[in-house]
């Protein structure tokens, strides 16, 4: 019935199979109802029936072949079977109507270019999702959200190349590989996660994406192949600490926020902690230290006032002795010369008139002692003077002395060593 103009198809229950191309480019074809028992539709069935708005396809269906309904650009709703396994190639390509799609739990396979050129806003992948081949969902123009599941090992390159609205995307670490130019001319992308597990992306996985602004690389991956964001701006990349991802932006001078594993956010608190702990002890080594310094300044500068009292007292006392000895030698002399003047007198008191020459002896005498008496008083006024000066002059000595006091106390009683921080 290919290329007829038939409208509609009534099909029977007991047809189990449809062969290939069998009603492909059937433009006028606007609606058919797949029989229950169909177990087999073949490639290019309905492909390019340009009316069909809506399809069913029945749980007893395993696997829709290659090119199905490729360019049906009228067709808006797609129901398929829970039975159905594997998704083939180009299978709803350029399906231009086509905003929705829910794929059922039990398909394993999205095979190449299965939605690509599509209008679908957000497909609901189940976790029974094994592999996505190449162009699945290239050319997805309105495609905004889309999760991979961790069941997914395999994508094909530009799976996702050309989705100009899709955002963000996160990639499980279920796929080892991420292939060559899966997100090429994303023009809106500007998140990409990356989970740990994936060891790998090829070239140009993220090229020309304009907006890319955040890319996180977990610490599997081992190699990144060129190109990898050429014409995409300059997102930034995080990456945990001491991994490749830090080494490869580091090398390619690109933004970078370090991002730390649970064993390193371990490492780093412990390490902060020990920092903490270390510098508690240092502040009460310190605060001890600077305790035990004032307790030795404070003895040092009591023992140079004891040093330095001392000193005074000894020169006071020097100069005591010094001007007790002066004075009593002075009165001694003084009154040897009055006992000597008072003799002398009484001899010449005791002498008759003639006695000329007895007298004027006495009188000499009496002079003599009368000079020595006077000589006696001088050096007392004398000795108090060098008395008064020398106590006048034990503040400047005292005060001289003091420097060279303090460094024989500073050795005597040393400061203990600084703590190193």
């Amino acid at each position: 019935f290919s290329s007829t103009a038939i409208t509609e198809i009534s099909l029977p229950e007991s047809l189990t199979t449809i062969g290939e191309r069998a009603f492909a480019r059937c433009r006028s074809l606007l609606s058919v109802e797949l029989p229950s028992g169909l177990t087999k539709l073949g490639s290019g069935a309905f492909s390019e029936c340009v009316s069909l708005g809506e399809i069913k396809i029945p749980d007893s269906l395993t696997v829709i072949e290659p090119e199905t309904f490729s360019g049906c650009s009228s067709l808006a709703t797609v129901s398929i079977g829970g039975g159905v396994k594997k998704i083939g190639e180009s299978a709803f390509n350029a399906c231009t109507s086509l905003t929705r799609i829910t794929i059922p739990d039990g398909v394993t396979e999205i095979s190449s270019f299965a939605f690509s050129d599509t209008k679908v806003t957000s497909v609901t992948l189940p976790d029974s999702v094994k592999k996505i081949g190449q162009y699945a969902f290239n050319g997805c123009t309105k495609l905004e959200q889309i999760r991979i599941p961790e069941s997914v090992t395999s994508v094909g390159g530009y799976a996702f190349a050309k989705c100009s609205v899709l955002k963000e995307i996160t990639w499980p670490g279920s796929i080892k590989k991420l292939p060559d130019s899966v997100c090429d001319n994303c023009n809106a992308l500007e998140t990409v996660v990356i989970e740990e597990g994936v060891t790998e992306i090829e070239k140009s996985a993220f090229s020309f994406c304009g907006k890319l602004k955040d890319i996180f690389l977990p610490v599997s991956v081992e190699k990144i192949g060129d190109f990898m964001i050429l014409m995409s701006g300059n997102p930034t990349f995080h990456v945990y600490l001491d991994s490749y991802g830090e080494k490869y932006a580091k090398e390619n001078n690109l933004p970078i926020q370090i991002l730390l594993t649970p064993e390193q956010e371990a490492e780093k608190k412990r390490q902060e902690e020990a920092r903490r702990i270390a510098e508690e002890k240092y502040a009460a080594e310190l605060k001890a230290w600077e305790q035990n310094c004032g307790e030795i300044r404070t003895l040092r500068e009591q023992r140079v006032s004891e040093l330095l009292e001392e000193k005074r007292v000894a020169l006071k006392n020097e100069a005591q002795s010094a001007y007790d000895a002066a004075v009593a030698a002075a009165n001694k002399r003084k009154e040897a010369a009055q006992q000597k003047k008072s003799d002398a007198e009484m001899r010449l008191s005791a002498l008759g008139i003639f006695k000329f020459a007895e007298k004027k002896a006495a009188k000499t005498a009496i002079e003599e002692a009368t000079g020595e008496i006077q000589a006696a008083e001088t050096a007392l006024v004398t000795a108090k003077q060098t008395f008064d000066k020398d106590l006048a002059s034990i503040p400047a000595t005292i005060n001289s002395r003091r420097y060279m006091v303090a460094r024989e106390v500073e050795r005597e009683y040393p400061l203990p060593t600084k703590p190193v921080k």
